[in-house]
């Protein structure tokens, strides 16, 4: 979160955890995210307060009023102007603006690909969340890195330097029996996405390459996907965007996977934070 104060000053909040709607329900949606601001900005100080707010799962337009109106309810500014977004679409126009024409490539714990073509049109595929899809993504990277070293202990795969991290994780993690590992697997205390950075750690890891260039070519058929439903109509410009997509190595597996013919940008958090302050100071004018 990067809040802009009314003498120019702008302060970033980090803060680890769940924010979604659809993952905590809207009212402790807007509990944490009122918590959030009220640690930045006392409403005894700024009467009025200016909210954009880019949500991963925001894609229902009426949750997204539901919430916007909770908010606006519980508010104790005295103007409350709010405007909640889904991630990819706010990312989308960040990217582009109203007018461009391009394809976003997003990889963080998730994955999607958004890509608007030279009439406005907004065409969106992937993004089916990490039990139904997210190929290419963290979670993903992390999961096949797991799936690699249970391959490995059953001799199926040779082990390797990604082995050995994996390894040297688990142990981190749970200690060295691996009952236990399934045990915080499936309750969720670990999550697949803590194994993901290992892949860019393992060097010339045969297995990490592999694992590499398949997710590469997941994130890559999307674009290539969209290119073909919509007829050439979008700009031949690919935005990677998350901590994943924009990570140098997989930034070269994505480029060896598109070849040639496209034109390769990065948006940057920063920038989509920058977006979202200009967005938001306009709200309520």
């Amino acid at each position: 979160m990067c809040i802009s104060f009314s003498g120019g000053k702008q302060t970033r909040y980090e803060r680890s955890g769940s924010w979604k709607y659809t993952d905590i329900g809207i009212e402790r949606s807007v509990s944490n995210m009122l918590q959030l601001i009220f640690d930045a900005a006392s409403p005894d100080v700024y009467d009025v307060l200016r909210v954009v707010i880019s949500m991963s799962g925001a894609s229902d337009e009426i949750r997204n009023r539901e919430f916007e109106t909770e908010f606006t309810h519980r508010s104790p500014f005295r103007q409350t102007h709010i405007h909640l977004e889904g991630d990819s679409l706010f990312s989308l126009r960040a990217a582009y603006g109203s007018h461009g024409s391009g394809f976003l490539m997003i990889a963080g714990t998730g994955s999607v690909v958004v890509a608007a073509d030279r009439t406005g049109r907004v065409v969106k595929r992937g993004g089916w969340g990490r039990m139904l899809g997210d190929d290419g993504s963290g979670y993903w990277l992390g999961l096949e890195s797991l799936r690699h070293y249970t391959k490995a202990i059953d001799g199926a795969e040779r082990t390797g330097r990604l082995f050995e991290l994996v390894r040297e994780q688990i142990r981190s993690l749970v200690g060295s029996d691996f009952a236990d590992l399934r045990l915080a697997l499936y309750s969720g205390k670990v999550s697949p996405a803590q194994f993901g950075r290992l892949i860019f750690e393992a060097g010339d890891d045969p297995a990490a390459d592999e694992i590499l260039r398949n997710g590469a070519k997941h994130l890559v058929d999307l674009v290539r996907l969209i290119e073909r439903e919509t007829g050439g109509s979008i700009d031949r410009i690919v935005t990677r965007h998350g901590s994943v997509a924009c990570s140098p190595i997989y930034s070269a597996a994505i480029a060896r996977e598109l070849g040639d013919g496209f034109e390769l940008r990065t948006l940057h958090t920063d920038d989509v934070l920058g977006f979202a302050l200009t967005e938001a100071a306009q709200l309520g004018r």
